[in-house]
């Protein structure tokens, strides 16, 4: 049932019929990866977290001048 529901909710997604969230498709698909354990605001949480962390490491090493590094925001 697990699988199910999260299926639908990421095809709902491709059909329009919910906004498009990467960060919530991948939320869905590890969730059933761990038997519907996971909390989604923590998980959002720690993404943002992560992003932080990288975006310090970026400006550290000098990586800016790089086209592909100015994708992440």
């Amino acid at each position: 049932m697990m699988y199910k529901k999260a299926f639908e909710e990421q095809l709902q997604m491709l059909k329009g019929e919910k906004k498009i969230d990467f960060k919530r498709a991948v939320f869905i698909t590890e969730n059933v990866y761990h038997k519907n354990t996971l909390n989604y605001q923590v998980f959002k949480e720690t993404i943002t977290e992560i992003g932080i962390q990288l975006k310090g490491v970026i400006r550290k090493k000098g990586l800016m001048k790089y086209n592909t590094i100015l994708t992440i925001r």
